[in-house]
């Protein structure tokens, strides 16, 4: 059985870059959270329960050289 297709958007900022995410204008880059947020909510199928997601229940290093948060 084929994976079910999920659709995409493209949105496209006046002025925006490569770099969107650092250096676009505040505005847009809250806009674009606030749509990448209701994408996953509509389309992720289980949440992720928040423990899990920030990570609080375990420690977490980024590797050898990187202390842990």
């Amino acid at each position: 059985m084929a994976p079910a297709s999920t659709p995409a958007e493209m949105i496209i900022y006046p002025g925006g870059s490569h770099h969107f995410y650092e250096k676009g204008k505040p505005s847009q880059r809250i806009d674009m959270l606030h749509r990448m947020i209701a994408w996953l909510s509509r389309w992720v199928e289980e949440p992720v329960p928040e423990s899990e997601a920030s990570g609080s229940d375990k420690p977490h290093s980024d590797g050898p050289d990187r202390a842990p948060r």
